[in-house]
């Protein structure tokens, strides 16, 4: 055997071992992401429950809402609900799909930049927004798990091409 075969050989090995460890990275994010969205979804009703997000008060104001009004209200309400849900279980289920090699469809990596910018975008209203004192414990964990979900949607997007790259290198091998 010659050194250059062996080389290439040693080469080959590193190449799957990292596409084997960014494949797994995936999984793990796509898991993370999706127990972040439900993580959304049960921190907005349990703001809602406390009173921090009161869909009523933006019903309140000088416009005389009707009982049509107010319902069409809900449904536009948990319609957004629904694609929040949607969004994060269409970036977790394919980027553990990916993961597993059983997708190649990268749409995911659109949605998974489009949420980033949107969590990072929301980052901000942790410190221009006035907090009720009695919700800091609240409020410091919500921004803790914000910053969680960003570094999951870097983690998702970063091993993507990672992999994409490693996949085309091994086939050049």
């Amino acid at each position: 055997m010659s050194k250059t075969n062996s080389n290439n050989k040693v080469n080959k090995q590193n190449l799957e071992r990292l596409l084997r460890k960014y494949n797994n990275n995936l999984v793990i994010s796509g898991v993370g992401v999706l127990f972040f969205g439900l993580w959304s979804v049960l921190k907005l009703f349990e703001e809602m429950a406390l009173g921090v997000v009161d869909l009523n008060s933006y019903l309140m104001s000088d416009y005389e809402y009707t009982i049509v009004d107010k319902i069409l209200y809900y449904i536009f309400f948990f319609i957004i609900v629904l694609v929040i849900l949607l969004i994060h279980y269409i970036i977790g289920s394919s980027s553990i799909k990916v993961g597993l090699g059983k997708k190649r469809k990268f749409f995911y990596l659109f949605l998974t930049a489009f949420s980033l910018v949107g969590v990072i975008g929301s980052l901000s209203l942790y410190f221009t927004e006035a907090i009720d004192k009695s919700a800091y414990d609240t409020t410091i964990a919500s921004f803790l798990v914000d910053i969680a979900l960003s570094l999951a949607l870097i983690d998702v997007i970063v091993s993507s091409f990672a992999a994409i790259i490693l996949k085309r290198k091994l086939r050049r091998l």
